[in-house]
């Protein structure tokens, strides 16, 4: 009864701490927003591929319990946002949080920015999981300096503390869109406009 009551009120903990540090995108915003969010149902990196990467830096890393008992570790990345260089195309980023072992609990929000502004933004709660991988975006390209965000929490009940959550941004980068195509002029109608098609030496 009362592990029930604790797994309840930790899922209601981690709703809440997500539902915090997310922020809407209003309706009217710009261009249409692109979401993808999925859960790792298999061990993607083992312990000793998240230490070596949480030992070159770059993300920030999640400890779930004590080495001393026994510990889960959780790897939290958002990348580089990536695309543009034409009107029509798409402007996305990468989040992903990875797990050496399953967690009873994983949320994953990404976050898009164009500059202050917040132009994209999706999040995902998946149980029994080994992480989340999601990639939010925008699907016409607008010009200027975009970064990403990308926060986690990830709960597995058994380890103290069975809630841990935290936050990483990535580096600004200029994403331009290229020029709109230019339409192949029409050749003028000389039976109409003859002054257009004078012939050279006349």
């Amino acid at each position: 009864m009362f592990r029930s009551g604790l797994r309840r009120g930790l899922v209601v903990l981690a709703t809440v701490v997500v539902g915090l540090l997310a922020v809407t995108v209003p309706a009217h915003a710009g261009p249409a927003v692109l979401s993808s969010m999925k859960p790792l149902a298999v061990k993607e990196v083992s312990t000793a591929e998240l230490r070596a990467l949480i030992a070159r830096g770059g993300g920030q890393s999640l400890t779930l319990g004590t080495q001393a008992v026994m510990d889960v570790t959780c790897y939290l990345l958002v990348g580089t946002p990536y695309g543009g260089g034409a009107p029509d195309a798409d402007v996305l980023v990468d989040g992903a949080v990875y797990c050496d072992d399953y967690v009873d609990v994983a949320t994953l929000q990404v976050q898009l920015y164009r500059g202050d502004s917040l132009v994209a933004s999706d999040s995902a709660t998946f149980p029994y999981t080994y992480g989340v991988y999601g990639t939010v975006g925008i699907a016409d390209c607008v010009a200027g300096s975009y970064f990403g965000a990308a926060t986690a929490v990830v709960a597995r009940y058994d380890l103290y503390p069975p809630v841990i959550g935290a936050t990483k941004r990535s580096v600004d980068v200029s994403i331009g869109c290229g020029s709109p195509p230019v339409g192949i002029p029409t050749p003028p109608n000389c039976s109409e406009n003859p002054q257009l098609c004078a012939r050279i030496g006349d």
